[in-house]
């Protein structure tokens, strides 16, 4: 049974497809510093659906010297159709989110704020396990919105 959110979240993809908008190639973006903290986690409060992407160090999620992340990324839509997307650097150089403690709290906020939020995802099972092996954390979303699985009902 699909989720009130995930109700809405098509209705709205619906309506704004009959009234002929299309979204547009290019996806303003932005990497997560100090300086636009507070925007990202406006952003994150004002969307109503995102998708999410994790990128990795391999694909052993079982090995703990592995479990950590190089960033995570999120796309945001908002109620008038527009998006953007955020990059959260973690075990990269330069990475404002440099240590096991600050990347556990944004990941844990930036969940608290999405968790009940329509959410689409490109290899999404793989990118929750990651999310589960590192933090503990899975975003909900059905099959039939994981662009990297074939279309389930």
């Amino acid at each position: 049974m699909p989720r009130s959110a995930d109700l809405r979240g098509r209705h709205r993809s619906i309506a704004r497809h009959l009234k002929g908008y299309k979204r547009s190639a290019t996806v303003e973006w932005a990497v997560v510093v100090k300086s636009n903290f507070e925007q990202f986690v406006a952003d994150l409060h004002r969307c109503t659906e995102f998708s999410f992407d994790t990128e990795t160090p391999g694909l052993n999620w079982f090995d703990p010297a592995n479990r950590y992340l190089r960033s995570l990324q999120l796309g945001i839509g908002f109620e008038d159709g527009s998006d953007f997307g955020w990059v959260i650097p973690m075990n990269v150089l330069g990475s404002p989110f440099h240590t096991s403690d600050l990347q556990r709290r944004i990941v844990k906020l930036v969940y608290s704020i999405l968790k009940d939020k329509y959410a689409i995802a490109h290899n999404g099972k793989f990118d929750n396990l990651w999310l589960h092996a590192c933090f503990g954390l899975t975003f909900h979303f059905s099959l039939r919105h994981d662009a990297g699985q074939p279309y389930a009902e």
